[in-house]
């Protein structure tokens, strides 16, 4: 958690603007969770959202993991791999979809044929859908792509 204490105060008041200070002001407290700064939600509540990424590159195997909250049995994200062109990756697309129904910091992504995504030859994308019922509460904060054995 981040804890970020703010203050108020007049700046027009003052030592040296011959003003004195007001007696009134404010403190307050902004608490952040973990990497969770921003978010991307979906725009309309009742229409799933798609994002891909751009191009990646590895160079060997690798993990996927998720930061979101808002997922359920009736909120999820569904990722998938596409090459540089956006056609879909064989085992990692469609039926080898990977789909994300835990909320959390760090959550694997897992595929049809396990968690690691084998190093694909040319630049890649990750697709990511929003969907659900509950599409609305879904909160997508950061996808992070581990290189090696996980």
């Amino acid at each position: 958690m981040t804890y970020i204490w703010y203050g108020q105060m007049d700046q027009r008041m003052g030592t040296r603007t011959g003003r004195p200070w007001k007696g009134d002001g404010g403190v307050g407290l902004l608490l952040l969770g973990r990497d969770r700064f921003g978010s991307l939600p979906v725009r309309d509540p009742n229409e799933k959202g798609i994002l891909a990424t751009s191009d990646l590159e590895l160079q060997g195997p690798a993990s996927l993991w998720v930061n979101a909250e808002g997922l359920g049995p009736h909120s999820s994200l569904k990722l998938e791999l596409l090459d540089h062109l956006e056609r879909p990756l064989p085992n990692y697309s469609g039926e080898g979809s990977a789909v994300v129904e835990q909320s959390g910091l760090r959550v694997p992504v897992k595929w049809s044929g396990g968690s690691q995504i084998q190093s694909p030859k040319q630049p890649f994308k990750v697709r990511v859908t929003l969907q659900g019922r509950e599409v609305g509460a879904i909160r997508l904060y950061a996808l992070y792509l581990s290189p090696g054995q996980q």
